[in-house]
């Protein structure tokens, strides 16, 4: 079954919080060791099924006597406001980021693109015309990074989000390339919108692949809708027909909402016609 996904941009898993830490020159700051803190205790707190932003939050905070000032220290504190959804916190500490003059001016751009989706998101009806104009500036900003891992992997869940999956699976597939020779990304998000893309171009196998990895990255995805579906239609044409019901099973447990989705309901039909066809 060919998908395709409503326009309801799941924001959340086009990078998660663990936005890398790229390697930087020598400085006379202090963002060597807050960048050192937060790759070596961000992840504690996100990467779970339930993620502790609050938890991250206090803990970050924490580290303003040393880190303020630096320009990651604001915009790592923009991205922890965002995914609590106090954008008016967020936005201020984005400013406070831009006025430095800092070396992490490229984090600081992405958190920008980041703040700037969580409000295109938040309109109601969101605007398709103006989320397109988004996602070709933030694919010429990974144009011109292309050796970003981190770039990449946003800029291919942009495309993800917005159906363009041929050009989102070649972003997230150098992405990953970049991850595996060294640049720390977070990995559950790329492997979410890879398994979204994969299975729209009905790249069954490495849908599964990259389904499965997912899930190992973080269980959370488990209720996330539009990456579950992936998975069941994946399972479905794979001729996993029990895994895929399942699968069905556990999404409506995590997100009862979906019973009203007619993309799910369209979904489940899908999956009795198979069960039928092998029942003959």
């Amino acid at each position: 079954m060919r998908l395709t996904f409503s326009f309801i941009p799941t924001i959340t898993w086009l990078s998660l919080i663990a936005i890398p830490t790229m390697a930087s020159p020598a400085s006379a700051d202090n963002g060597d060791s807050c960048e050192a803190k937060w790759s070596a205790n961000s992840a504690q707190f996100v990467n779970q099924e339930n993620p502790d932003y609050s938890g991250l939050l206090a803990y970050w905070q924490q580290q303003a006597s040393e880190c303020k000032g630096t320009g990651a220290y604001e915009a790592r504190l923009a991205v922890i406001y965002l995914y609590l959804d106090q954008p008016r916190e967020a936005r201020s500490a984005l400013e406070q980021a831009r006025k430095r003059r800092s070396r992490y001016a490229s984090l600081i751009e992405l958190v920008a693109f980041m703040s700037e989706s969580f409000a295109l998101v938040a309109q109601s009806p969101i605007d398709e015309v103006k989320m397109e104009e988004f996602g070709k500036r933030v694919y010429a900003y990974a144009s011109r990074n292309p050796e970003r891992a981190d770039v990449l992997a946003y800029a291919g869940g942009i495309q993800t989000t917005l159906g363009h999956h041929d050009r989102a699976i070649a972003l997230l597939e150098k992405a990953l390339a970049l991850s595996k020779a060294g640049q720390p990304i977070s990995l559950a998000g790329l492997y979410r919108n890879a398994t979204i893309s994969y299975a729209a171009l009905q790249r069954y196998s490495e849908a599964y692949d990259a389904g499965g990895a997912a899930l190992s990255e973080n269980k959370g995805v488990m209720a996330d809708a539009e990456f579950m579906y992936a998975v069941i239609n994946t399972q479905a044409e794979l001729g996993q027909l029990d895994a895929a019901k399942t699968s069905a099973e556990v999404l409506v447990a995590k997100t009862p909402a979906v019973r009203t989705d007619p993309e799910f309901a369209a979904l489940v039909a899908y999956l009795k016609d198979k069960f039928k066809a092998a029942a003959k």
